[in-house]
């Protein structure tokens, strides 16, 4: 290696061609240790601009291909360190380099590359834009460093004056941060007038798109040429990095001259292009040669999709059943004066498995013999190998006809699908050529056949493409289409298609044909549309550590935006591992006339159920389910048949279990369907049954106060209500009790001025799904340093009884207040009319400083906002808790708060304090809540009085060294000395004695504890 023709090769800048030192390179290459092919790659011939930014002159650049096609400088762009020598920065969308007019004219074949330094890749910017004036939208071609709309993948795009705009997009999006060289060839054919684009990054080949119809000639003259921006007016990222080296040739470079750009040493690439496998990595049965050193310091080093087939060492490890494709790669790497490079070439591997699989490998033909129920959940096996699919949601099998039967998938008009399992997706790794294929029939009446999904089938790595970009072979009735990909659709993605949907309401049959690079759709055994397909399930869809595709369905998308495909019936869903023709088609497997039996069956019965099974769920009863107090008995069996299986599901299995098993409630009684799925052969009927189970014996509520937060029986972060029931709740984050007063003295809630609430706990949200005519009422006082400002944002609410914390994303109902307009609202749903949403509003925001009551009453359908006591508001609400909130499964609504809302994006109510939540089971009058109950006027007096003497002088005790907690028949009191005073009192004041402060003995019931200053309400149960 002791060449001087070295230095020279490795100077990035001249790529050892430059004009300079071309008589050098002629003198030495006798010399030369390389393979003479090397110097095949001329990077001369055809260049047509070059910017080296090594002379810029003001705003010249010069050209150093000599063709004088001098760049000049617009904007703040700046001359400044480049990947070796000087560069130019491009900042703003004003920074970019004005090539000549007409650069485009007499180019068909082309190449531009550069090298670039970016920070992020950005919509809407330019490698280069050819074209006239600011609309970049008509006549242009443009090549973007990171398309709009697809994820930042680099496209050559073409816009004609008229018609449709071409894309032609990488694989491999553009590092950050550092530099690399980035490249696209156009190579025109005169004979089929179509170009093939080739796109890489740092020397590798990372996209190829073939089939365009266009050329930079085609544009005619052009004014306005840049490089670093768009022309087009409503484009406004600027390039936002440093281009290098700039190269504009007439003619395709090949994948080796562009190795030579990127600064590849020759002699790496005659090794990487040498480099092979000996046998043949279609068929291989036995162990291989896996190559690591090539000589002159050329190592090599492998990786295997699959190690398990064969290793990194050549291993070969031969499947059961079905071939194995596997990619090897080779990472070929030499270092020269410090500098390592290194090339990648991956070689496709075959491993044959032992045994050969059929050509036949799966058939699903839904028939009566291969379903099988498990408490209602209905398996199918295919016909072929034995693979095992599941029917999900409202799917399930229907039986067509009465003088010849079809059992069919009917995939319902919901989320309705057949999962065929894992297994089946090793043999889709296997497949190159294949067969899809299978009948279907769409109701007349779906109306949205067009839209995005409508699959027949998925065979996907992932569940959620957009998400997970891994490659899935998906057949579509939306288009009658075949796409395998890659990744998703946007790139690597081919397909073969007719472009529109089947005629609706008869049988057809849709399949998909591979057979060597050509795929063909036939309908009704009829070929419709025919493409070229590289993509190969074996090739495009193996993932390292894989053995096949996880998601294997019938009538589901795997983009989760997508639509199931809804009102149809499949049947007969065949995989093979040949490609059928059309012969095969209509003679061997009778197309044409199991579409005419199909026809007729359905004509003759659409819905076909067996007598026995209608006769069995007639007499199916459970007696009366009126008053549930023990468990059910539940029969698994038809009594008059016991071919006839039969599960249970109930609307609240918390209530009654698929068993029979009967949890009673507390508080209420609550209302509970059973509903009895009877099947036989595939076929099944369902029957319901309503059941009220009743509450558990001394669990009702003896009078219509239901819940009363005083906080004044605390434990850390635990608080009792004061009520009958003793419901607890919790302090959260920094919300804390806080004393106010010193002549009388109030526990409070402080809210803080960060994300604390009180979380008053699920059983409270057990009482909401039985509210009709009932009260809510709770004192506030929102300090004056809030402002109304954060008032008035959303959120705020000083209550929320809600079924989901994200009502925006999951809408399933809630009660709310807030005090940002002082409203109460009622949702089965969320915000909107449309969603369900009632509101009772003072239209006024909340006062602040100043002690304040929110009471909201419902009385039958009238609902009434109290301020302090005085009716302020009211409204028609026909929303009753009872009605618009309870949800199937759930026994009460999950999130109940104080002080948050149930939008995640909502404010917090801080700077607030909070005293005596309460809940009534009735509506109270204007005087009870202005007098007689709740005392309104005095009590905000109080209050006010209190907070005046001390805002927060007296901590509460939960703040204290000391912590009084309930314990076994009494009290325990932590952290006492010994020098303490401490004193009880039960609810009436009556003092206790105390004969051990280690445990003071009680009976149940509500008692105050003093600790010297300190005092504290304790619940013992």
């Amino acid at each position: 290696m002791n060449n001087p023709q070295i230095s020279i090769i490795m100077k990035m800048k001249d790529y050892f061609f430059n004009l300079k030192e071309i008589s050098k390179i002629c003198l030495l290459s006798a010399g030369l240790l390389f393979s003479a092919s090397i110097f095949s790659q001329d990077i001369t011939t055809g260049l047509k601009l070059h910017y080296s930014f090594e002379a810029v002159s003001g705003t010249n650049i010069p050209d150093d291909s000599g063709n004088g096609n001098v760049g000049t400088i617009n904007g703040a762009a700046t001359v400044a360190t480049g990947q070796t020598g000087q560069g130019l920065t491009c900042t703003a969308k004003a920074d970019f380099i004005r090539m000549p007019a007409n650069i485009n004219v007499g180019l068909t074949s082309f190449t531009y590359a550069a090298w670039v330094k970016v920070a992020a890749l950005k919509n809407a910017t330019r490698l280069f834009d050819f074209g006239t004036g600011a609309d970049a939208t008509n006549n242009v071609i443009a090549f973007i460093p990171s398309y709009n709309g697809d994820n930042g993948f680099m496209c050559l795009r073409y816009r004609p004056v008229t018609g449709t705009s071409y894309n032609a997009l990488s694989t491999v999006k553009i590092p950050t941060g550092v530099w690399a060289h980035v490249a696209v060839t156009y190579l025109w054919s005169d004979v089929t007038s179509t170009g093939t684009a080739t796109m890489y990054i740092n020397g590798a080949a990372c996209g190829v798109t073939t089939g365009l119809t266009f050329n930079p000639n085609a544009l005619g003259t052009t004014a306005d040429n840049y490089i670093g921006s768009s022309r087009w007016a409503q484009d406004l990222n600027g390039f936002g990095g440093t281009l290098d080296d700039i190269r504009l040739y007439n003619r395709a470079l090949t994948g080796d001259e562009i190795l030579i750009l990127n600064g590849t040493p020759p002699e790496l690439i005659t090794a990487y292009n040498g480099l092979a496998i000996a046998g043949d990595l279609a068929n291989v049965t036995a162990d291989l040669t896996l190559p690591t050193d090539l000589g002159n310091g050329i190592t090599v080093n492998w990786a295997s999709t699959l190690p398990l087939v064969v290793t990194t060492a050549g291993k070969i490890n031969r499947p059961d059943q079905y071939d194995s494709t596997v990619k090897l790669t080779a990472t070929v790497t030499e270092t020269v004066n410090g500098v390592t490079y290194t090339l990648k070439k991956i070689f496709t591997v075959t491993v044959k498995a032992f045994s050969v699989a059929a050509e036949q490998i799966a058939e699903w033909n839904f028939a009566g013999d291969k379903i099988a129920e498990n408490n209602g959940t209905f398996t199918v096996t295919d016909v072929q190998t034995g693979f095992v699919g599941t029917i999900k949601n409202d799917a399930r099998i229907r039986t067509i006809g009465t003088t010849e039967q079809f059992n069919v998938l009917d995939l319902g008009n919901g989320t309705g699908y057949f999962d065929m399992g894992t297994d089946i997706g090793k043999a889709i790794y296997s497949l190159k050529n294949y067969t899809m294929c299978g009948y279907f029939r769409v109701d007349a009446d779906y109306a949205y056949i067009a839209s995005n999904g409508n699959f027949y089938w998925t065979f996907s790595n992932t569940d959620s493409v957009m998400t997970y970009k891994n490659g899935y072979v998906i057949g579509r009735l939306n288009n009658l289409s075949q796409s395998v990909s890659t990744s998703y659709y946007g790139a690597g993605n081919e397909a073969v298609a007719v472009g529109s949907a089947p005629s609706l309401g008869a049988w057809h049959h849709f399949a998909y044909t591979q057979n060597g690079t050509v795929g063909t759709i036939y309908v009704d055994g009829i070929s419709v549309a025919t493409g070229t397909m590289d993509n190969l399930p074996t090739t495009a869809l193996t993932i390292d550590g894989r053995t096949g595709t996880l998601f294997n369905w019938l009538g589901r998308s795997n983009y989760q935006g997508d639509v199931y495909l809804r009102k149809t019936m499949l049947y007969d869903f065949q995989l093979l591992s040949v490609p059928l023709t059309a012969d095969d088609l209509n003679f061997g497997f009778e197309v044409p006339a199991t579409i005419d039996k199909l026809n007729v069956a359905y004509n003759e019965n659409p819905d076909f159920i067996l007598p026995e099974l209608n006769t069995e769920m007639t007499n199916l009863s459970l007696g009366d389910l009126s008053a549930v107090k023990s468990n059910l008995t539940l029969p698994t069996k038809g009594a008059a048949d016991a071919t006839i299986s039969i599960s249970w599901k109930s609307t609240n299995s918390k209530l009654i279990d698929a068993t029979g098993v009967v949890t009673r409630p507390n508080y209420y009684n609550y209302a509970d369907t059973l509903t009895a799925t009877l099947s036989k052969n595939g076929q099944k009927v369902t029957k319901s049954f309503p059941a009220v189970v009743v509450l558990k014996d001394g669990s009702a509520f003896n009078n219509n106060l239901l819940v009363k937060y005083d906080f004044s029986s605390v434990s850390d972060s635990t608080v009792t209500d004061v009520a009958e029931k003793h419901l607890t709740g919790t302090l959260k984050q920094k919300a804390k009790i806080r004393t106010i007063g010193s002549t009388v003295k109030y526990n409070v809630l402080n809210l803080g001025d960060s994300i604390g609430y009180f979380d008053l706990g699920p059983e409270v949200g057990k009482l909401m799904y039985h509210l009709n005519d009932y009260t809510m009422s709770t004192y506030y006082r929102v300090d004056t340093a809030y402002t109304t400002v954060n008032l008035a944002k959303a959120g705020n609410f000083i209550w929320s009884f809600s079924n989901t914390k994200a009502a925006m994303s999951d809408p399933t109902g809630y009660f709310i207040g807030s005090l940002n307009t002082q409203t109460v609202s009622i949702s089965p749903g969320y915000y909107t009319a449309a969603s369900g949403n009632q509101a009772v509003s003072f239209a006024t925001q909340a006062l602040l400083g100043g002690w304040h009551n929110l009471t909201y009453t419902q009385s039958g359908t009238t609902g009434t906002i109290y301020v302090d006591g005085m009716p302020m508001a009211t409204g028609t609400i026909t929303n009753l808790p009872s009605t618009a909130l309870p949800k199937s499964g759930q026994l009460g609504t999950i999130y109940n708060w104080i002080g948050r809302s149930c939008y995640t994006s909502d404010a917090y109510l801080r700077k607030t304090l909070i005293y005596d939540y309460r809940l009534y089971s009735t509506a109270l009058t204007d005087e009870q809540i202005q007098t007689s109950v709740l005392d309104v006027s005095n009590t905000i007096s109080a209050l006010d009085n209190a907070y005046n003497e001390t805002p927060n002088a007296l901590k509460s005790i939960m703040d204290s060294q000391f912590k009084v907690v309930p314990s076994e028949g009494g009290i325990k009191i932590i952290g006492l000395t010994g020098y303490e005073k401490v004193s009880v009192y039960d609810i009436t004041g009556r003092q206790l004695k105390i004969n051990n402060l280690n445990h003071i003995s009680t009976n149940s019931g509500v008692y105050i504890v003093r600790v010297n200053n300190f005092a504290t309400k304790v619940v013992v149960k």
